[in-house]
């Protein structure tokens, strides 16, 4: 399978709207959350699956997500295409045909991806998310932080290479998803989050 081919899989991959599928039979909150691992896991298949080429083959990429060794997967193989195919399951996420091309803001596949290809900056994300949540109870600062935290631990601690230029890609296309966001925390305008059930 050519890398071409590859990409555009795992484009069309992040293109499946989970939240919006499960919305039709889950509560508004229990979708999020169930949405967020479905979201997770469908950055994180492609990554594994789909670079099976780098992993030499199929049967050992398989293996990697049945017994767990999926993680850092990116310290094996060619890091530059593993960081392109997480990109472009994002990008797919973000601008899904199915959702006229306005799709969400990524959180979950972002996190599926880093966990993928970092899972100490993935760790870092969760407790810099998990922190400010439980202290502010605001989830879009939870999650800057979380993303701040992971990118501060990834520089320190993986190899960087030409796949950090990817990396800088995605993390600009993340921020400006997070726009409207970062007004409302500068402006005082976010507000605390309250479990519906």
């Amino acid at each position: 399978m050519s890398s071409v081919v590859i990409l555009v899989v795992a484009f069309l991959v992040g293109t499946v709207p989970f939240r919006n599928i499960l919305s039709r039979f889950l509560t508004p909150n229990r979708a999020v959350v169930v949405a967020f691992i479905f979201d997770a896991l469908k950055s994180i298949l492609p990554i594994v699956l789909l670079s099976a080429p780098v992993l030499q083959s199929t049967r050992e990429a398989l293996s990697r997500v049945l017994d767990g060794t999926f993680l850092g997967v990116a310290n094996s193989g060619n890091p530059l295409f593993l960081h392109l195919t997480a990109l472009f399951v994002y990008l797919g996420n973000c601008f899904s045909p199915w959702m006229n091309f306005k799709g969400g803001r990524g959180v979950a596949v972002a996190f599926g991806c880093l966990l993928a290809l970092s899972p100490i900056s993935a760790a870092m994300a969760c407790c810099g998310f998990l922190l400010t949540f439980f202290s502010k109870r605001i989830i879009s600062l939870a999650t800057l932080v979380g993303v701040a935290l992971a990118a501060v631990t990834y520089l320190v601690l993986e190899p960087s290479g030409a796949e950090l230029a990817v990396d800088i890609v995605f993390l600009l296309l993340f921020l400006s998803r997070y726009e409207s966001n970062i007004d409302a925390l500068l402006e005082d305008r976010e507000k605390a989050y309250v479990w519906k059930g």
